[in-house]
């Protein structure tokens, strides 16, 4: 086989050559009495995956007008299992990948039968594992789990069509691949008790934990592509699970898959159990909470757990209703965060915020040591930009050549730039103590590079990477690599000898600046960590207090911000391009976590027009425009 016939939508990467296969389905759909058709692709000898193996089922035509049923892709064998009319169906199986050329196409058994649901039990929502099945075993004594074996012969993905919402594991999402894992199986469980909490535990039973990992997901409905279907609990990659849910009395369904699609499923445990909690022992039977309060944790349990929480320790949850589109919690010692479904946002001891709608149920867990906590809840306007209006400029930097302005010295250039009523003024690179930093580029009519600083005497290895300006002002920060960063201005109006403002001892490795009327923004490290840092302007030598978190960049992580917009916006790019903010940054300081996720890292440059509040920044060669 060398040619390639099948689509393969489902397959990020090209394919190798395949063959063709057409089968005739005699009987009609399960609904109408029928049966499923079944289809295995296998090599006949010892596989590798330099053969691993896509599969796609067409149905009415083997070409493109023909309906793509099922597509899957890189494992190397595959079961199909399809509910659907007679007719005529045409298999697909193809090598995973063109590049394996020098493995000849390896050679295959593949079978087609028509089978009853109860002999692909579990793969589907035809025939669901249930308390009836042989793999089941019921609670020895009253709160003691339902178990389920699930076995190894599990081998088809059945939770769509292919991978991807909405049939799939909803939290499996994988850059840049999406919700893409491997083979399923699922569960049927009524759930007896109204106001029970369910305890699901997942166990994988493959020898060597190493080769295979799993994802679990429990449903309202079978059916992962029912529109009226919630995920009441979703987890993703891990051999071990212990997790709550929330439901009302009646049948949940627990989907149980491989995290890969090359991953083969070697069986799991499955245990159920019905739990009588009380308030603040789950997420889902988190304790209410209007207000930032003290709050005297007192769960004994220990349910779903943060991640940065350690082992052993009780966990007592709380439920907010967030008053506003962003909504920050702040506390005095470690918390999580986790969305309404269960899915944790956010853990560790910073502030943290999130960007959403008024309305939105957040749950936050704290440790019980057994001593009261200070738990602050802030809720704030969003004035800035939405992503989901971005505009893509019709401008290619790729392919444009860059120009420098006539009369401007490539030496008078850096990574501080700062725009003044109509003059453009830059901080160069230099790390030599008496040469000037700060230079004018533009002066309103003409380009041309201008010292700015004259007289300078600057510490040792203490190079500028951060300009801004404020009422005339010119502010610039040494980046040292340790110990301290010394903060300078300069006037707009003319050139003159700087001034040293102060020094602060606590803050290093400052790449971005910004300033307003009671604080002095920037970006940097200190002993906390990298972050997004405020200082007051009359105290510059204070501890500076941490914003957010944030992966800084070595040379440059611009700040702009956005004093018009109510509250006012400081928006920040960190190391991989990707854009946050901070709303009410002299005030409340909200982080709103991930504003833009960016294609490429290396470019990370950053604007903001004041008069509109429209962002500008640089990625993968193109100028975005955010409204």
């Amino acid at each position: 086989m060398t040619s390639t016939a099948g689509a393969y939508a489902c397959d990020a990467n090209t394919v190798g050559p395949d063959v063709v296969i057409a089968v005739e389905k005699t009987s009609p759909a399960v609904a109408d009495g029928g049966q499923l058709l079944r289809v295995t692709a296998a090599p006949t000898t010892a596989n590798s995956a330099a053969n691993y193996l896509n599969v796609e089922v067409r149905e009415g035509a083997c070409e493109d007008a023909g309906t793509i049923r099922k597509c899957l892709w890189y494992k190397q064998n595959w079961d199909v299992i399809l509910d659907g009319p007679p007719g005529t169906y045409f298999v697909f199986v193809a090598k995973n990948s063109p590049t394996t050329q020098v493995n000849p196409f390896p050679e295959l058994r593949v079978t087609a039968a028509e089978i009853d649901p109860e002999e692909a039990e579990g793969e589907g929502c035809f025939a669901p594992y249930t308390d009836a099945s042989a793999i089941y075993t019921p609670p020895a004594n009253v709160g003691l789990p339902h178990t389920w074996a699930l076995p190894a012969t599990i081998n088809s993905f059945d939770m769509g069509d292919t991978w991807g919402e909405p049939g799939s594991i909803s939290c499996d999402n994988t850059d840049p691949y999406g919700d893409i894992h491997g083979v399923d199986a699922v569960i049927a469980y009524n759930k007896t008790l109204e106001d029970s909490v369910l305890l699901v535990e997942v166990q994988n039973q493959a020898s060597v934990l190493s080769s295979s990992d799993l994802n679990v997901e429990v449903l309202s409905v079978c059916d992962p592509q029912d529109p009226a279907k919630r995920s009441l609990q979703c987890r993703a990659n891990a051999d071990t699970y212990a997790v709550t849910a929330p439901a009302p009395a009646g049948p949940v369904y627990i989907w149980v898959s491989t995290e890969a699609t090359g991953e083969e499923f070697s069986g799991a445990q499955v245990q159920v159990t019905e739990l009588a909690l009380g308030e603040g022992e789950s997420w889902p039977t988190a304790e209410p909470l209007a207000a930032s309060a003290t709050v005297n944790p007192t769960s004994t349990q220990r349910f779903d757990a943060p991640s940065c929480f350690p082992a052993g320790v009780p966990v007592h949850w709380y439920r907010v209703t967030s008053q506003a589109e962003v909504f920050g919690v702040r506390s005095d010692g470690l918390f999580g965060v986790y969305d309404a479904g269960g899915q944790q946002l956010g853990c560790g001891s910073e502030p943290f915020g999130v960007l959403g709608e008024p309305g939105e149920t957040f749950y936050i867990a704290l440790v019980n040591a057994g001593a009261p906590r200070a738990l602050e809840l802030r809720h704030g306007d969003w004035d800035g930009v939405r992503v989901a209006t971005s505009e893509l400029l019709a401008l290619d930097l790729g392919a444009t050549t860059a120009t420098l302005a006539p009369g401007v010295n490539a030496d008078a250039l850096g990574y501080g730039l700062a725009a003044v009523n109509g003059r453009v003024f830059s901080a160069d690179t230099t790390a030599t103590t008496s040469a000037s930093r700060i230079f004018r580029i533009y002066d309103g009519a003409t380009w041309g590079s201008t010292p700015w600083d004259a007289n300078p005497g600057y510490p040792t290895a203490s190079p500028v990477n951060s300009l801004a300006a404020y009422q005339g002002t010119l502010l610039y920060a040494t980046r040292r690599t340790s110990a301290s960063t010394n903060l300078y201005t300069l006037p707009t109006g003319a050139s003159a000898t700087p001034t040293l403002q102060g020094t602060n001892t606590h803050i290093w490795y400052v790449v971005g600046l910004a300033v307003d009327a009671s604080y002095i923004y920037l970006t940097g490290a200190t002993s906390q960590g990298e972050g997004i840092y405020r200082i007051p302007r009359g105290d510059l030598t204070a501890t500076p207090e941490r914003l957010a978190a944030l992966n800084t960049n070595t040379t440059t992580t611009p700040l702009a911000l956005d004093t018009a917009s109510t509250p006012p916006i400081l928006y920040a790019r960190d190391a991989s391009g990707d854009l946050y903010a901070v709303v009410d940054p002299a005030g409340a300081a909200i982080p709103t976590g991930l504003l833009y996720d960016a294609e490429t890292s290396g470019s990370l440059g950053l604007t903001l027009d004041p008069a509109t509040g429209v962002v500008y920044l640089v990625d993968l060669g193109r100028l975005i425009r955010l409204d």
